[in-house]
């Protein structure tokens, strides 16, 4: 184990070898990090519901969807080190490990007073990102169902342009899956196949995109 400039431990892997930078040599080992890899990427497209919204939309969302993809992979990159630098792996969790880094970076600072403040923030920050995906797929099976493929009651939408029927009917299933954490052994367990699935559907997703586009 090596330590930092102040003298703390790094419990990063740097070893200079080629299965520990390239961990893809050996996928059956490093499925989590190749589906971590996958779900840090994906999403970007689910912001095309909100491109009619942008001024000058030719030219303007590119610009916006190549710059969210290249900061959003910095800082997932930088924030993952960071993690994996102050917590040992074997008491890594994957659900909380940014506030296991911030405890003890806090607790090494006497400042653990700011802990809750930071996890406020982390919460606002999630809830912050999962309203692009909630609405940005709804907003586009609702344009499909306008052309006549989904009863009436979900072609419907608020003053907002909201359509708030198909809304409810994704809380609802979300909601279902969701509660998978409650019969799975340990949240990491259930935090991984919750992961793993969104990553199939997404694979399987763009699939048959790339496949429309070939077509056309």
């Amino acid at each position: 184990m090596t330590k930092s400039l102040t003298d703390h431990p790094v419990h990063l892997n740097l070893a200079l070898t080629p299965d520990n930078w390239l961990p893809l040599l050996n996928p059956q080992h490093h499925l989590l990090l190749f589906l971590s890899f996958i779900f840090g990427v994906v999403g970007i497209e689910v912001s095309a519901g909100h491109a009619r919204e942008v001024k000058n939309v030719q030219r303007n969302y590119p610009i916006a969807v190549f710059a969210a993809a290249i900061i959003g992979f910095i800082t997932t990159l930088l924030g993952g080190l960071a993690v994996a630098i102050v917590v040992p792996a074997t008491r890594l969790n994957m659900v909380s490990g940014t506030v296991q880094a911030l405890q003890h970076l806090f607790t090494t600072w006497h400042l653990g007073m700011l802990l809750p403040f930071a996890a406020i923030l982390i919460a606002f920050g999630a809830a912050g990102q999962v309203s692009t995906w909630i609405l940005g797929p709804i907003k586009g099976i609702w344009a499909a169902s306008r052309t006549g493929i989904l009863p009436t009651p979900f072609q419907e939408a608020n003053q907002h342009g909201v359509p708030r029927n198909l809304l409810l009917v994704q809380a609802v299933f979300m909601s279902t899956v969701a509660l998978l954490i409650l019969v799975m052994p340990s949240v990491n367990m259930a935090f991984l196949l919750l992961t793993s699935l969104a990553v199939v559907l997404y694979c399987f997703m763009y699939l048959l995109l790339f496949t429309a586009a070939t077509e056309v």
